[in-house]
This record gives C-alpha cells, structure tokens and sequence, in this order.
C-alpha cells in the first residue's frame, strides 16, 4: 500500500489513517512454507487457502472477519463513520466486509477484480486460489457487491480483469456501465 499514490494521497488529506493487513500479508504474513514464497505456486497464500478449502472453510471468509473485527475494534473508540480503502486481492474482502458493516460510509477500491464470472470463462485466470470462494457464483459475483456498495460512495480505481490485468480508463468505464454502475465511480 505504500507505493500506491492514491493511498499516500490518503494518508495526508486525512488526519486519521489506520491501515490493516488481513491473514497472511504484511506483518502476518507465514514463512511456514519456504521462505518467500508467498505468490509461488505452492507458496503460503495457497497453502492456507488449500488449508481453509480442507476444513470446510474459505480463506476469503477468514479475511472478511479480520476486516470486520478491526472496524468493530476502530468503532470501540469511536470511529464509527469509516472510509474503507482496499487494494487488489484484498478489496475482495474489503468490498464484502464494507457490505456487511454499517460504519462503512464509503469505499474505494484499487485493482479489485472485475468479477468470479470473468476468472471462470477465462482459460488462464491469473487470480491466485486464495482469491476464490467456494460455489460464489452460484449465489452471487462481484459485480453484486459492486452496486450494492454504490450507494456508500464506491470509488473504483483501475479494476483488474481475470488475467490481472488493469482496465484502461475507457475500459473501466464501459466495464462499470455494462454491469450497471454509474461510469462516475470509475476512478
């Protein structure tokens, strides 16, 4: 997060900043395989998320709760009105916490993926394993949670498609339309 100007945009327009690595990144991040091999094949994100798919569970889910117990610990101070930003593979469990928590007033996502739907019809998707949630398509797809959060003040900064790639600007914007957000969130 630290290399991304519209973060340090954020972190010096705001006088409160708090930042959050969920499970497995920054600080948490396990050397229980081999030593940084966190994006590798086998490397520690897909160890924990083959992990979770073992026991039933989806390391996505597991996200999502770090995020909601850190805006429950933030609210437990009194910051209740809460500007969620969220980059990459983590704005999937930042959009899905910020869905689920009533302090979240607005939202803004960095590289989020454009949607399951896309990583499914693309014969080589670059999203890693422990992106995906188990039968989420049969419920529902990002673009769901996309115009939900549309009402918080979604921001959308340059999504990415199921290869990992960015959109373009006009890309992105035919993209918000299409799946029928407001071209205005495309950052």
């Amino acid at each position: 997060m630290r290399e991304d100007e519209r973060v340090r945009r954020l972190t010096t327009e705001n006088d409160i900043f708090f930042a959050c690595d969920h499970r497995g990144v920054g600080e948490s991040m396990p050397e229980t395989c081999n030593p940084g091999s966190y994006d590798g094949l086998y490397g520690s994100d897909y160890f924990y998320a083959a992990n979770a798919m073992m026991l039933g569970e989806s390391y996505v889910a597991w996200r999502v709760h770090d995020t909601l117990s850190t805006l429950d610990w933030m609210a437990s101070f009194g910051y209740d009105k809460v500007h969620l930003v969220a980059v990459g593979q983590g704005a999937i469990s930042g959009a899905l916490a910020a869905l689920l928590h009533p302090n979240v007033r607005q939202v803004t996502l960095i590289n989020p993926p454009t949607s399951y739907a896309d990583m499914a019809e693309t014969k080589y998707q670059q999203w890693p394993h422990s992106a995906m949630l188990p039968d989420v398509l049969a419920h529902f797809d990002l673009p769901d949670v996309y115009r939900e959060l549309a009402g918080r003040g979604l921001r959308i900064a340059q999504p990415l498609d199921a290869e990992r790639q960015p959109l373009d600007h006009a890309a992105a914007v035919a993209w918000a339309e299409r799946i029928g957000l407001d071209a205005s969130v495309i950052e």
